[in-house]
């Protein structure tokens, strides 16, 4: 019997299915890359891509956020400065799904806004006024910080310890080659990620606890929104 081997793209079923599996599995990541990648697409075409559009779409500037701008401390973690800038968060985003799939969707998103806000709470006093700052990688260095944690207590094999080491490598990479990265966002995030693993452990039955913040979180993501797009 003669078999042949497609090369070609994935038909529409196979997409569908692909992504139902995706959903599935790890519903808050998918929404999160798409809110990113969509902040970036729609929010950010209508500021424009330029320190003062980033602004408009939400980026927090050190100062004034005090000043009836609080919602910036989570609406700069979708906004991004490039497309180089985006690619790399998401890729690592994503590749961190299996957070997700361990601990379920509340937890990773709590830590993502949480991680995010205490990445940007520590830049705003340090940093000079007038400084923007922007992008989702203090949100995703708290889920780097959950999953060195699990990387150090054993938790995966080898191959999948090395594609993590991997991942940070590439982070801390990108954050040398661009002078503007935000280290101390990275490293405030990384601690809060290894924080909420800790309280994970001590309150991870208490389902309550889990839901309520992550409501809280969608709450202030929404809020977020809202107020960027009253001010366009």
């Amino acid at each position: 019997m003669k078999t042949t081997l497609s090369v070609g793209l994935p038909s529409y079923k196979e997409v569908r299915t692909n992504l139902g599996v995706a959903w599935r599995n790890s519903p808050a990541t998918v929404l999160l890359v798409a809110c990113c990648v969509g902040w970036f697409l729609l929010m950010q075409s209508i500021t424009g891509h330029t320190p003062v559009g980033d602004v408009r779409a939400g980026a927090l500037v050190v100062g004034t956020v005090w000043r009836g701008h609080i919602y910036e401390f989570v609406s700069s973690l979708f906004v991004h400065a490039s497309w180089l800038h985006l690619l790399v968060n998401m890729i690592s985003l994503w590749s961190l799904r299996i957070v997700e799939q361990i601990f379920r969707w509340r937890f990773f998103l709590v830590v993502y806004v949480l991680a995010g806000i205490v990445g940007n709470l520590i830049s705003v006093f340090f940093f000079s006024p007038g400084t923007i700052l922007l992008g989702a990688s203090g949100a995703i260095f708290g889920i780097f910080g959950v999953i060195l944690v699990m990387s150090y207590l054993g938790l995966f094999t080898k191959r999948t310890t090395y594609w993590i080491w991997f991942l940070l490598a590439v982070n801390l990479l990108f954050d040398l080659v661009q002078p503007q990265i935000n280290i101390l966002a990275h490293l405030g995030g990384l601690i809060c990620g290894a924080g909420l693993l800790f309280l994970f452990r001590n309150f991870g039955n208490r389902h309550m606890v889990w839901k309520g913040a992550s409501y809280v979180c969608i709450v202030l993501i929404g809020l977020a929104w809202i107020g960027v797009c009253a001010r366009l």
